[in-house]
């Protein structure tokens, strides 16, 4: 609660609590609390100051003290050789302002004392970490408040360990300082802080940091805040501070201004930098001109749906230039023209609200991600992948995630939330690539290039190894988004092509998350999860059943044994324009529990559409549009004259499979606090 900041040198003094007070505290030690059997004296003030060096950069406004004000609170541990052997805690509070102020509390007599500041902060006991060492645990809030010159009150952070009553504080945060100038300054409303994500891992900067109990250095971070954001009103020629946790940023960050129109301007850091406990990075003066700013996120409504509940589904821009957004919005136009003219989104399109969401980039394309030899681009949610290699194709999640529900429509209304909304990044790159990240819960993006392999030159796909007699199949990029976000990231279906390996268990764990991945494939191959599709006999027409259903080995990705999924080939398999019949079902099934409608099986039969001329074996199945040829059971024959403009006669060597999604399964880290006495 410091009015003015400091974090150097102060005292701190507490006043003896009143008898009665004592008396009550030495009852409550007889009744058992406390540690061990209770001591005779109780200790009611302490001498508590930040330790002084010369050569800090911690020191944050002249004259070196922190004023107090009434209220602020210290939570002090009494232990007995040791915070692991025992302790008893209590909370000290000032009863007056200014920099050298009373302390009210009670603590019993012991050998050692620790301190955490501000009591606020602190979590309820100790971590075990592992063998000896022990942490504890002060939160780090991902939204501050803006304060000229200073922090928000309770932010600045401080252990110490003592065997008397005279506290050594350290500073347990790190600090991020910059000075505001220029027309824009008094019109902005937020500043905030994106560390650039290194091969998927993004450093986080809020949340519990865990820190040694024996000398108060930073160990690690217990949370999933990889973003700090100020906000209120800010003042121009006026110094500004971001409280963070300790961390290293190699790919360095960005800070993204947003004004009280919601427009954004962006700042990007390419060079890798540290974060130290007890430190300051100072970013110097950035100047904000008016004239920086621009839309991001001002949505466009390509299709409103008509229904009280939907899905939001929503396209994002990630290295497009503000002088390249026109072209951003015709793609996105044109690979949504497509993805709704496949089942069973076609049908089930007024059950989305779609929205086309612009993000200014200050450099074109993404990164390049090759080891020894990375070029870095200044782009909005920092995506980039190896010029030759697609897996590690990644993106600022966490970014991408705020961004959305920043301004999404429907989730900023309240009528969604972030784990139902399906996110599809259109990237501004001709490389090859494409991947999925999906999380437990039910959230993900798609990271999809806009690959233009040369001129009207299809870009070739092969399936399953060549299960099906070498058979390839062509399109675009916007197959790939369909694939990615239709597919992985809405349906959350498995891939089904595969490698050479055996699956070895009985049961599929992301069948058990949340929100359930990968129900299109399965390794009980006796109780399959489509048995009421698959027919009688191979082939045979039945009511409710379908021809093609029954039980394919090979899928997932990986497994060429022990997995199954429900049809020779679809989209999940060589990114043709056709969902099978199971993974139809599953899309319905999401929609329907997110809109929280009821699906009957029957329901679903009434309404579905299948395509025969696009399903199992047919090559060149479906670019832009759906295409009609001839079908001949599971051998492919392919009617020339039915081929879009873009078909290659030839056959080029194809791309392999895209990778398979990046699957998280969201959760802290399995530890919980211990408290032996309290």
């Amino acid at each position: 609660m410091k009015k003015t900041l400091y974090t150097l040198g102060f005292a701190l003094f507490a006043l003896a609590a009143c008898q009665s007070e004592e008396q009550a505290f030495l009852q409550s030690l007889d009744d058992g609390q406390g540690i061990g059997t209770a001591k005779e004296k109780v200790l009611t003030s302490f001498t508590a100051e930040f330790a002084n060096s010369t050569d800090t950069r911690t020191q944050l406004v002249d004259g070196k003290k922190v004023r107090w004000t009434a209220g602020d609170k210290i939570e002090v541990f009494a232990a007995d050789g040791g915070i692991e052997t025992g302790y008893y805690k209590s909370t000290f509070s000032t009863i007056e302002d200014g920099y050298s102020v009373a302390m009210k509390g009670s603590i019993p007599e012991t050998t050692d004392y620790y301190a955490l500041y501000p009591s606020s902060a602190a979590t309820n006991g100790y971590y075990p970490i592992s063998g000896s060492q022990k942490a504890f645990g002060l939160t780090i809030p991902a939204q501050q408040i803006a304060m000229p010159n200073t922090f928000a009150e309770n932010l600045n952070l401080g252990y110490a360990h003592s065997t008397s009553q005279n506290l050594s504080f350290k500073n347990v945060n790190a600090l991020i300082k910059f000075q505001l100038t220029g027309s824009a300054v008094s019109n902005l409303s937020k500043v905030k802080i994106f560390p650039t994500a290194s091969m998927g891992s993004t450093p986080l900067l809020s949340g519990e940091i865990l820190i040694d109990t024996n000398n108060g250095d930073f160990l690690s971070i217990n949370g999933e805040g990889s973003n700090v954001e100020l906000t209120g009103d800010f003042v121009g020629n006026t110094s500004y501070y971001m409280v963070t946790a300790p961390a290293s940023m190699p790919n360095g960050f960005s800070l993204t201004f947003v004004d009280k129109d919601g427009k954004e301007y962006s700042k990007y850091a390419t060079n890798g930098v540290d974060l130290k406990q007890g430190d300051i990075l100072n970013l110097g003066e950035i100047t904000l001109e008016s004239s920086n700013f621009v839309s991001n996120g001002e949505p466009t409504v390509y299709h409103q749906s008509s229904k009280s509940k939907a899905v939001p589904l929503v396209v994002i821009a990630e290295g497009f230039t503000n002088s390249e957004l026109a072209k951003f919005n015709q793609q996105a136009t044109r690979m949504l023209g497509f993805f709704f003219s496949v089942e069973p989104y076609k049908t089930y399109k007024d059950y989305f609200n779609v929205y086309i969401l612009p993000a200014v980039s200050e450099e074109s394309g993404a990164d390049i991600l090759d080891e020894g030899s990375p070029v870095l681009k200044n782009t909005y949610f920092n995506a980039g992948w190896g010029s030759d290699n697609y897996d590690n194709m990644t993106a600022d999640g966490d970014k991408v995630f705020s961004f959305v529900k920043e301004h999404c429509p429907d989730i900023k209304n309240g009528l969604a939330k972030i784990t139902e909304t399906p996110i599809i990044m259109i990237v501004n790159d001709s490389r090859y690539g494409g991947i999925c990240r999906s999380t437990s819960d039910g959230s993900g993006f798609a990271i999809i290039p806009t690959t233009n392999k040369s001129g009207n030159e299809a870009i070739p796909w092969s399936g399953n190894n060549g299960a099906t007699g070498g058979m390839t199949n062509y399109g675009t990029w916007i197959n790939t988004a369909l694939h990615e976000g239709g597919g992985h990231c809405f349906g959350r279906l498995a891939d089904e092509y595969w490698a050479n390996n055996a699956y070895s268990g009985t049961t599929i764990p992301e069948h058990s998350w949340e929100v359930p991945f990968s129900l299109n494939v399965t390794a009980d191959k006796n109780n399959p999860l489509w048995k009421d599709m698959i027919p009688s006999s191979p082939g045979a027409v039945e009511t409710g059943k379908f021809p093609h259903v029954g039980l394919y080995e090979g899928g997932n990705a990986e497994y060429n044994e022990g997995i199954w999924r429900s049809e020779q080939i679809s989209i999940m398999d060589d990114n043709r324009a056709y969902f099978s019949a199971w993974q139809r079902y599953l899309i319905v099934q999401r929609i329907f529990s997110i809109v929280g409608e009821t699906l009957t099986y029957e329901m679903f039969l009434e309404n579905d559409k299948q395509y025969k001329d696009i399903q199992n074996g047919v090559p060149n199945a479906g670019t832009e549009g759906l295409l009609t040829t001839v079908y001949d059971g599971l051998t492919p024959k392919y009617n020339n004259a039915g081929a879009p403009a873009n078909y290659v006669e030839k056959q080029p060597e194809a791309y392999p499979p895209l990778p398979p999604p990046v699957m998280h399964e969201v959760k802290k880290l399995d530890i919980k606090p211990v408290t032996l006495y309290y």
